[in-house]
C-alpha cells in the first residue's frame, strides 16, 4: 500500500484508526478517563486498606506503612498501575502511537488479562466466604474483578490499532521479571507480613514451602501463559486493523512510526 506521498508501507503497519474530529476520538477519551479514574480509586483503596484498615479475622498481614509497601509485592498491583499509565496516555490522545506506548500496551492488556484469570481461577477460592473491611472489599473488586475485562473490553472497541508488532512481543515480559525479582528478594529478605503469615504474596511463589525449583516451574508456566496472550492480542490486533481498514470509516493513514501529537 502506498500513501498520498507515495511512500510504500506495509497494509498491517498503518494506523488505522479515524480522524481527531470523529464522535470515536470523543468516546475513546471519555470512556479511558473514566477507566483510569476507577483504576486509580481501586490502586488507592488497595494502599489505604493495608496502611490504615484493622486486619479482619484470621488476617495475619501487617499494616501501616509496611503493610503499604507490601502492597507492591502483589502482581495485581503491577498490572494495575501499568494500566493506570496506559489509560492515562489514551485519555490525552487516542491515537497514540510510539515505540513506548506500544510496549506499555501489550504489556498492560496482558498483565490485567493475568491478573483476572489468575485470580479469579486460583486465588479467589482461598478467599472464599471470608469478610474484609471495605476498602479492601472495593480495591478486590476495582482490581481484580473489574479492571482487567474492563480494559479488554475498551480495547477491543477502541483501539487504538494497530499497535502490536512481532518486535514488542516478547518485551512483555520485562515488567512481570522485574516485579518477580521484587518479590522474591522482599520475601527472602523481610519474613512473614501477608495474610497467612507467609513471606511472599501468593502461593505458588512461596519459596519457603514450595522449594526454588517448583516455584520456577510455576513462574515458566505463567510465563507461557502470558506469550500465549500477547500472541492472541497480536492476531486480534491484525485482524480488528484490517477490517477498520476495509471500513468505510474515514481514516487517519500513517506509517505508524511516530505520535503525531508527539509524547509518549
Amino acid at each position: 500500500m502506498t500513501t498520498e506521498t507515495g511512500q510504500s508501507i506495509d497494509a498491517t503497519e498503518i494506523t488505522a484508526m479515524p480522524k481527531p474530529n470523529t464522535g470515536w476520538f470523543t468516546a475513546s477519551r471519555v470512556v479511558h478517563g473514566l477507566l483510569a479514574l476507577t483504576a486509580f480509586v481501586g490502586i488507592a483503596a488497595s494502599f489505604y486498606s493495608m496502611q490504615f484498615e484493622p486486619a479482619a479475622a484470621g488476617d495475619k498481614a501487617i499494616r501501616g506503612f509496611a503493610g503499604a509497601f507490601n502492597t507492591l509485592s502483589y502482581f495485581t498491583m503491577w498490572s494495575n498501575i501499568t494500566n493506570f499509565i496506559v489509560l492515562i496516555l489514551v485519555a490525552l490522545n487516542p491515537a497514540r502511537n510510539t515505540t513506548f506506548f506500544r510496549w506499555i500496551r501489550l504489556t498492560a492488556l496482558v498483565m490485567m488479562t493475568v491478573t483476572g484469570i489468575i485470580y479469579a481461577l486460583v486465588l479467589a477460592p482461598l478467599y472464599a466466604g471470608k469478610t474484609f473491611p471495605p476498602m479492601s472489599t472495593l480495591s478486590n473488586d476495582i482490581v481484580h474483578y473489574f479492571m482487567p475485562w474492563a480494559t479488554i473490553a475498551a480495547w477491543l472497541v477502541f483501539g487504538p490499532r494497530p499497535r502490536i508488532f512481532a518486535k514488542t512481543f516478547f518485551s512483555v515480559l520485562i515488567l512481570p521479571i522485574i516485579w518477580l525479582a521484587f518479590a522474591l528478594t522482599r520475601g527472602a529478605v523481610y519474613k512473614h507480613g501477608f495474610r497467612n503469615g507467609d513471606s511472599y504474596p501468593y502461593p505458588f511463589l512461596d519459596v519457603d514451602k514450595l522449594g526454588y525449583a517448583q516455584v520456577t516451574v510455576n513462574i515458566l508456566g505463567i510465563a507461557v501463559f502470558g506469550l500465549a496472550l500477547a500472541a492472541i492480542y497480536w492476531g486480534l490486533d491484525r485482524l480488528l486493523s484490517r477490517k477498520a481498514i476495509k471500513s468505510s470509516e474515514p481514516l487517519e493513514v500513517t506509517d505508524g512510526s511516530a505520535d503525531p501529537t508527539g509524547g509518549a
